[in-house]
């Protein structure tokens, strides 16, 4: 459907937003969306234009999809993104943590301690997991 057929700019932009809806669930990444009908913003073509927009002289990519979301999106909807963000996150350093333990547990405390108890080896683990959030 052409969007430049629609009246209201209201239309226009729930046309828009159920589109990115179906391209990011069912094609792919919606922020090339963004960088189509966004290209003055995102799809700069010179360093100049670039840092004047985003502060980057490489590009603007990168706020291809906050972009989209801050501009399409309802409130609700936007507060929704932002908790599935989160949970990747969370998801993500979640396993980083629980690998760096078991790393550290299995191949170095083992061979540190070989007759050491299921216990102590979680104590280990538990305490590695903290370090290395801690860290982080």
């Amino acid at each position: 459907m052409d969007v430049s057929v629609l009246k209201s700019e209201d239309e226009q932009m729930c046309v828009r937003s159920a589109t990115c809806t179906i391209i990011q669930v069912g094609i792919g990444p919606a922020s090339v969306v963004c960088m189509v009908w966004h290209v003055d913003e995102v799809g700069c073509a010179d360093s100049n234009t670039c840092e004047e927009t985003c502060q980057l002289a490489a590009g603007c990519t990168n706020i291809a999809y906050p972009l989209l979301v801050i501009r399409l999106l309802p409130a609700g909807a936007r507060g929704l993104m932002l908790a599935v963000m989160m949970s990747a996150l969370m998801s993500s350093l979640t396993s980083v943590f629980n690998s760096s333990s078991t790393i550290f547990t299995v191949d170095i405390w083992t061979r540190l301690r070989p007759h050491a108890n299921d216990v102590e080896i979680m104590i280990v683990s538990r305490s590695v997991i903290k370090i290395v959030h801690q860290i982080s």
